[in-house]
């Protein structure tokens, strides 16, 4: 049972540590603030 809990917190990890190198990548690309905006919706 334990292993699923720290799975179920790893994921949106993930998903948070995904959507910041999104946003930095965007940035080196002019398009960071459209997806920070994005994101905060």
């Amino acid at each position: 049972m334990q292993t699923g809990v720290n799975v179920a917190n790893i994921i949106p990890e993930i998903a948070d540590a995904f959507m910041s190198g999104a946003s930095w990548a965007g940035n080196q690309l002019g398009i960071g603030d459209v997806l920070i905006h994005q994101h905060s919706d």
